[in-house]
């Protein structure tokens, strides 16, 4: 049980908005129920119910080495670090890319948040594709 109260907040609104976005699949974004037609954001918001794309912004800062970048990380939900060291690895499941809501699958060259010692950060779960920082 966590002992975050915002956190237990978050998850509970996520649990539902998860429900009724596997009840919808196929209608109109959730989140625009009286907008007609396309969701008028590019489906962004549409991905972030269904398949933990979100709308962080992400500011690549600094690449320290071939391995680790600095990333600037902002997010309502959660949190900001301001110079978030990231590593790259492998995924260890499919997931999707933070920066570009890419499928990442499993085994693919990603960076993650980085920490030591047994306090992970908030957004120790999200993934950049290496590929899409090769390109910046």
């Amino acid at each position: 049980m966590r002992n975050d109260p915002w956190g237990h907040v978050l998850d509970a609104l996520a649990a539902v908005s998860q429900a009724h976005a596997a009840e919808d699949e196929g209608a109109r974004c959730p989140l625009y129920a009286g907008h007609q037609g396309e969701c008028p954001i590019a489906n962004h918001a549409c991905k972030g119910i269904s398949d933990g794309y979100t709308e962080a912004r992400i500011d690549i800062i600094e690449r320290i080495s071939p391995t680790r970048l600095v990333v600037c990380w902002c997010d309502a939900t959660t949190g900001r670090y301001g110079e978030q060291p990231w590593k790259l690895g492998a995924a260890r499941n499919k997931t999707v890319c933070a920066l570009t809501g890419a499928t990442i699958r499993r085994g693919d060259k990603v960076y993650r948040p980085w920490s030591r010692g047994q306090k992970k950060p908030i957004n120790a779960d999200q993934s950049i594709l290496a590929s899409v920082v090769a390109d910046i």
